[in-house]
């Protein structure tokens, strides 16, 4: 009777979880999480394919690997509560998650759970208005900084962290390209003033052999430029019958950018919705003067 019990008490402890998943429920409030130092912590999301944005001042201490939804993080050494992002690539939803690592960090998976409905996002530059009107634009929350950090230009994949930045900067990119977004289409009230900030005015405005290999014209709608930056706002339009995947790596011009956003990283079929889509780019001189821009 002894060794029976001792028996059954031994397949409970191996047939019963260690841990159970942490169900964590996003309403649109930042989320708090403790990794493990030195040890994978799995973040699942109800999503496929999920970018990590990583804070800069944790290069070579934190890293992340992206696949199918989940989210592996792991931290090399302790650190305090840091703000990391995490975007669903598909829907552009994204998720602010408070990371502080430790060695007595919790080991169990969390899986996010979204309650929140779903936005609808309009994309301006698929609305045939030039770019003097003012059509309805997104409610604030979709044009702040987290949104507009989706499709930049970087080398890095999912996995990696933020893009590094050429040099010191007065303004972040992010409110650069904001600014450049919200004098194209944002009404009054949700512009952001930026003092510094002047238009410049543009000698040639299309440009038809940015994308390569792609029947894709680019318009450009506006420059502005401070002391540092030229800011450049393009409305890109596919005049082919493919879909066509738009890479700002791939581009031509892109060695004089700092950096670059898209509202969509992809262009519909001609005549059909999603054949226009934005592009911002940042850099430190003019670059669309250049012949080589042209077919």
């Amino acid at each position: 009777m002894r060794y029976a019990l001792i028996g059954l008490l031994l397949y409970l402890s191996f047939s019963t979880p260690v841990s159970a998943d942490t169900t964590l429920t996003w309403r649109g409030q930042p989320l708090s999480i403790d990794i493990p130092v030195g040890i994978e912590r799995v973040i699942r999301f109800d999503a496929n394919k999920v970018q990590v944005g990583i804070p800069r001042d944790l290069a070579g201490i934190a890293s992340a690997e992206s696949n199918n939804g989940f989210v592996y993080l792991r931290a090399a050494r302790p650190f305090g509560q840091k703000r990391f992002r995490f975007r669903d690539k598909e829907t552009g939803r994204i998720y602010a998650i408070d990371v502080t690592a430790s060695d007595a960090g919790a080991f169990q998976p969390v899986h996010i759970v979204d309650e929140t409905v779903e936005p609808t996002i309009l994309d301006p530059f698929n609305t045939g208005i030039e770019a003097t009107a003012d059509p309805t634009w997104p409610a604030q929350d979709t044009l702040d900084q987290d949104t507009l950090d989706k499709n930049t230009l970087s080398n890095q994949d999912d996995s990696a962290a933020a893009p590094v930045e050429h040099a010191p900067v007065a303004h972040p990119y992010t409110s650069l390209t904001r600014y450049a977004m919200q004098q194209l289409y944002a009404p009054a009230r949700l512009m952001t003033p930026l003092d510094d900030l002047v238009s410049v005015s543009v000698r040639r405005t299309e440009l038809t052999a940015l994308v390569p290999g792609a029947s894709v014209s680019a318009q450009i709608l506006g420059q502005w430029r401070n002391l540092d930056h030229l800011v450049t706002a393009l409305v890109l339009h596919n005049t082919s019958d493919q879909i066509v995947h738009l890479d700002p790596r791939a581009m031509r011009g892109n060695q004089y950018w700092l950096t670059a956003a898209l509202i969509r990283d992809w262009l519909s079929p001609v005549n059909q919705s999603g054949e226009r889509t934005g592009l911002v780019v940042i850099s430190q001189q003019q670059w669309t003067d250049y012949p080589w821009l042209q077919r």
